[in-house]
């Protein structure tokens, strides 16, 4: 038994030996520990790979770049050169430079491409292709998208193209124009004249003096076009002048006078009303001068003024004046009065 022990005792101090020898820093060192890379919304560590949209993917992953077609126009097109015009949105999670398309298709060549310096992630830009076409019909068109030259993706989409349709060539009568080139001008003439009786005879017409210029202004440039033998615009500007002059007619038939205001009425005839004003207080002045017995003469020459229509200025002073010395003479006479009362009373006393 006391052998079993001993043997028992040396295995537990042989496994605890071992143990602090793994356990023991070697060399004085700490043993080295495992690095964790995080790469979530929260934290993303320089290890991570973060793209231009702003979202952190773990160690080696590769950021998108992605292009969809949001839209093309024309969606019809005509033989011959065109220009396309390609919407692109930036679906992946990397700013694009140099973006551009070229085109191809039955009868389809490109011959210029415009490219969008930058697309970032999530915008929307136009790019221009102009291609020459030569066939007509339902065409399938090859869209291939390049960034920076290289190609990213391609997709087709159906352009249609039609022949160039012929305008009808526009025939003019000259004669006819010209005979109403000569009737504008004289009921432009007739026109001018009433405007300015009108506005002699008071009438509010002075707004409508931009409705005769437009008539000269257009009458002018019908004789201009027509010197050049340019049928199209001189008709064109003898139909505005036409327009013009039978608006204008209306506008003058049925002009009004502005009704005066009372105001108006009274500034008119405010020579009228000083007048009279002036020979109602002259008469009233004279009845005052008859009660205190003032020198008849003087009555006479006041109410001769008083039926003037209109006094001066020099006049109305004078007549102030009078008024004055009128009341200074009453004021005297009523002073005299009491004087002398005063002096009876005390005599009687």
């Amino acid at each position: 038994m006391k052998k079993l022990g001993i043997i028992i005792l040396f295995l537990i101090l042989s496994m605890g030996i071992v143990f602090a020898e793994e356990t023991l820093p070697t060399n004085g060192t700490e043993p080295p520990t495992e690095t964790i890379t995080v790469c979530n919304e929260t934290r993303c560590d320089e290890a991570c790979i973060k793209c231009d949209n702003e979202i952190c993917h773990k160690e080696g992953y590769e950021c998108k770049e992605d292009l969809s077609i949001e839209k093309i126009s024309p969606e019809k097109i005509q033989l011959g050169l065109n220009q396309i015009n390609i919407l692109l949105k930036n679906m992946g999670e990397q700013d694009l430079a140099n973006v551009y398309a070229k085109l191809s298709g039955n009868g389809i060549e490109t011959q210029e491409e415009i490219p969008i310096d930058k697309l970032p992630v999530g915008q929307k830009d136009y790019t221009f292709v102009k291609i020459d076409a030569s066939k007509s019909g339902s065409i399938d068109l090859v869209i291939k998208l390049y960034v920076d030259d290289e190609l990213l993706k391609q997709d087709i989409k159906s352009i249609y193209v039609v022949e160039e349709e012929k305008q009808p060539t526009e025939t003019f009568n000259i004669t006819e124009l010209s005979t109403t080139l000569a009737a504008l001008k004289k009921e432009y003439n007739l026109l001018e004249q009433e405007y300015q009786n009108k506005k002699l005879e008071g009438f509010p017409v002075d707004i409508y003096k931009g409705d005769l210029e437009d008539i000269n202004t257009n009458i002018k440039s019908a004789q201009t076009y027509f010197y050049q033998e340019n049928y199209k615009n001189a008709k064109i500007s003898l139909d505005l002048a036409s327009e013009t002059v039978t608006d204008l007619k209306e506008k003058l038939s049925g002009a009004k006078k502005q009704e005066k205001t009372l105001g108006q009425k009274i500034k008119e005839n405010l020579t009228y009303i000083a007048g009279i004003a002036a020979a109602l207080v002259s008469i009233l002045t004279a009845y005052k001068l008859i009660g205190n017995h003032i020198n008849k003469k003087k009555i006479m020459e006041l109410h001769q003024k008083g039926k003037d229509r209109l006094l001066t200025f020099k006049q109305k002073v004078q007549l102030t004046e009078i008024h004055k010395k009128v009341r200074k003479k009453k004021a005297k006479k009523k002073e005299e009065i009491k004087e002398l009362k005063k002096e009876i009373k005390e005599d009687e006393d």
